[in-house]
């Protein structure tokens, strides 16, 4: 499940319209099996997105009218309950509570996580109103009736969502790294690896080696200070369609992504130069692979390399985290002990002034949190 996000929410409220990932009321639910069914539907969904019950939202004009003198509040762990308490045949819905303030009120929101083992369905009646066997799921802003099935063409493609049929590839190749347990591992050649993905075999990994060793401030925190590259590289049938850089470090302890270096021109004209990860889902994936197929056994050498390195979630914080070092210059050139790039053309990178870089980097997110 994402983590939560309040502004997402206020964006829904704000384009005021009910969809495949987000329905409003202006309560919660009198009767225990609407709440369910509404959590089902929105389980069904053939999209790969978490979806919300937004509570506490008027559902025709979507005024904000808040949940905070509802007697029928639940919390996440009695929502949970009941959910568990219910015969399904396979998958059970997995949901978190959240609440938050706005226009002096108070909303509660059900997060519904994206679920990949669709569809979803009971084997026995709940209450009055809802059926064994039957699918219910959500289409455009409604919900298949109680009393109904889903038509063949969403449960059809409710079946072809658990096996990934409905993804681009470009979509399955990140999904299917995340499985990363799922990978078998096959030796091809000398300067490189392969591992094929067992449930769909026409996806390939291939890590290829060079062979030339490598110095920089990245190994400098490494009792070996060489290390080597390595192009982790994805195929498709064949094709290549996707590729990140690693490096081999202290002597083959430990793989991590190598990070892209970023010139910033301070107020006092000296530049600063740092390393930095746009962490992207892709990015992710490929950590996760790693990590799980090539556990570090020099942990202390890998935690003070992620320590050299800045983190963002989008390219536009690159130019806010600058703006960032720029209003707070005095400070970054005494934490990194004024070992700042002056030169015009010189664009060295050293440890100390990389770290400063990071612990900044945190501020800034903290910062930005408050906004």
């Amino acid at each position: 499940m994402e983590k939560f996000c309040k502004e997402k929410i206020i964006e829904l409220i704000n384009n005021k319209k009910e969809s495949e990932i987000c329905d409003f009321k202006r309560e919660w639910h009198s009767v225990k099996e609407d709440l369910i069914k509404d959590i089902i539907c929105f389980a069904n969904t053939a999209h790969n997105e978490d979806c919300y019950l937004i509570l506490g939202v008027e559902d025709k004009n979507k005024n904000i009218v808040g949940v905070e003198n509802d007697s029928k509040r639940m919390n996440q762990a009695e929502v949970i309950d009941i959910l568990q308490s219910l015969s399904f045949a396979e998958a059970v819905p997995s949901v978190s509570v959240n609440s938050f303030a706005i226009a002096d009120h108070t909303i509660d929101v059900i997060t519904i996580e994206n679920l990949q083992k669709t569809p979803v369905y009971l084997t026995k009646k709940y209450g009055k109103s809802l059926f064994p066997a039957n699918i219910y799921t959500r289409v455009g802003d409604r919900n298949t009736p109680s009393n109904e099935t889903a038509d063949p063409v969403a449960t059809e493609k409710l079946w072809k969502k658990r096996f990934w049929l409905l993804d681009a590839y470009t979509d399955k190749y990140i999904r299917y790294l995340k499985n990363a347990e799922d990978w078998e591992k096959i030796d091809v050649a000398n300067d490189y690896i392969e591992f094929y993905f067992r449930p769909d075999p026409e996806f390939r990994v291939r890590l290829v080696h060079d062979s030339e060793p490598k110095q920089s401030f990245l190994s400098s925190v490494c009792l070996d200070p060489e290390y080597f590259n390595e192009y982790f590289q994805i195929f498709y049938k064949n094709q290549l369609v996707h590729k990140e850089l690693l490096g081999s470090f202290d002597g083959f302890r430990f793989k991590a992504l190598i990070p892209e270096l970023h010139v910033v021109r301070l107020n006092s004209g000296k530049k600063v130069v740092y390393a930095y990860l746009i962490f992207s889902e892709i990015k992710q994936a490929v950590k996760l692979f790693v990590n799980k197929h090539y556990p570090s056994s020099n942990q202390f050498a890998k935690s003070d390399y992620a320590k050299l390195i800045s983190v963002f979630e989008k390219n536009e914080d690159i130019d806010s985290f600058d703006l960032f070092l720029k209003e707070h210059e005095e400070e970054l050139i005494l934490a990194s002990k004024n070992k700042i790039v002056c030169a015009d053309d010189d664009y060295e990178l050293n440890a100390k002034t990389s770290a400063a870089v990071r612990d900044f980097s945190l501020k800034f997110k903290e910062e930005q949190k408050d906004i």
